[in-house]
């Protein structure tokens, strides 16, 4: 999809981007030294975000029209240290790659179709990181109480394939992360107000009600969306 980024920005609306990007950055960590794959990127949203932050980034997607669009703000920008593919997570990745330190993939896990086909993508994820390093991605939620909050207040219902999304229950989420070789699989939520209120620019005291919504125990049953931050 072209210009990905300002669809994204008015269809999810500010408040949703900001806390987005707070705590996948919170969990992200990073690092000046880090080498990062942002597996998914469409047109670069996140990967500019990070590109001064990091030492590189490997911005993938299997959209050839998108990958262009983004070599063409990498270029309009002058940033040299995003490098760009056409790649499809359920093929074999790019021979060649350096071993990452960090992979992002935001909302990418839950437009792959089949359990093969997400395992595929996972363990090729988990086969470009280098020990030590981390996998984090954010999905939509397919909890049971999720489910019913999002009956009420209208939006994607989760559970099964559905118009193209795939929303994931914790413990499918974290098999999926430990069969593919992860060690270590953290899990919390993001998102728990209601969807139509991030269209409005709430205020910065409820953003941190939400990031401290995510930190209760029984905060993972109604949460919109899973971060999984996989450790290997």
């Amino acid at each position: 999809m072209r210009h990905y980024t300002s669809w994204y920005f008015n269809y999810k609306g500010e408040s949703f981007i900001t806390l987005e990007k707070e705590n996948i950055f919170r969990i992200l960590k990073p690092d000046k030294h880090d080498v990062i794959m942002d597996a998914g990127c469409a047109d670069g949203r996140l990967s500019f975000e990070l590109a001064n932050l990091v030492k590189e980034i490997h911005a993938f997607d299997f959209s050839k029209e998108g990958i262009e669009e983004l070599d063409g703000k990498i270029k309009s920008k002058g940033i040299s240290n995003i490098k760009t593919g056409v790649v499809d997570l359920t093929a074999e990745l790019p021979a060649g790659l350096p071993a990452f330190d960090k992979v992002i993939s935001i909302q990418v896990l839950q437009h792959i179709s089949g359990q093969q086909q997400l395992k595929k993508a996972i363990k090729n994820i988990y086969n470009a990181i280098k020990p030590g390093g981390s996998f984090i991605t954010l999905n939509y939620s397919s909890e049971k109480i999720m489910k019913k909050i999002r009956k009420q207040f209208g939006g994607f219902l989760g559970g099964a394939e559905r118009d193209g999304y795939h929303a994931f229950m914790i413990r499918e989420i974290r098999e999926l992360c430990l069969e593919a070789g992860f060690k270590k699989v953290n899990i919390e939520t993001s998102h728990h107000i209601p969807p139509r209120f991030y269209a409005f620019k709430i205020t910065k005291y409820l953003l941190k009600l939400d990031a401290f919504a995510a930190k209760l125990p029984f905060s993972r049953y109604f949460g919109h969306y899973l971060i999984v931050e996989g450790k290997k």
